[in-house]
Parts: structure tokens; C-alpha cells; sequence
């Protein structure tokens, strides 16, 4: 990935959760939910200092729930009995 795929599609993913933060719309969310979309977008923006070469292997940031993410992502499934 180039620097400029990685920034569209940083850019993309900015421009999806626009809604979440903007001043002018009623909240929905909760500070505390709020808070979990700006660190998102936070990390969206700083994304590009990872970029080394176009091998780079970038680790792209967890979409929070609020945004439709997956609530159970990151967690591991729990073990199967043996029985």
C-alpha cells in the first residue's frame, strides 16, 4: 500500500464517522460513547506514522461499537468442553 492508498483510505473511514461528532446533530451517544469515536478518529489520523514502505504491514484501529463495530472483537471465544 502507498502512502496515498493508506491516506484515502484513512480519509474514507474519517469521512464515515463524521457523523458521530459533528456539533449541529442531536447526540445519541453518550460522553462517554462520544469519547470512544474520537480516540477512533484519533488513530485514524496518527495511522499514517506507520508507514514505513509500501510493505508495510499496517494494524488498522478497531471500529467502535458505537460506529457498528463488533462488540466481541478482540475476545476470545470461550474453550469447548471435552465432554
Amino acid at each position: 500500500m502507498t502512502l496515498d492508498e493508506l491516506r484515502t483510505e484513512r480519509n474514507a473511514l474519517l469521512s464515515a464517522s463524521d457523523y458521530a461528532v459533528l456539533p449541529d446533530i442531536p447526540y445519541t451517544l453518550s460522553p462517554a460513547q462520544r469519547e470512544n469515536v474520537v480516540v477512533y478518529r484519533q488513530l485514524l489520523r496518527d495511522i499514517t506514522t506507520q508507514w514505513k514502505t509500501t510493505k508495510t504491514t499496517i494494524v488498522w484501529p478497531k471500529v467502535p461499537f458505537e460506529l457498528g463495530g463488533n462488540p466481541l472483537e478482540g475476545i476470545d471465544p470461550p474453550e469447548e468442553s471435552g465432554e
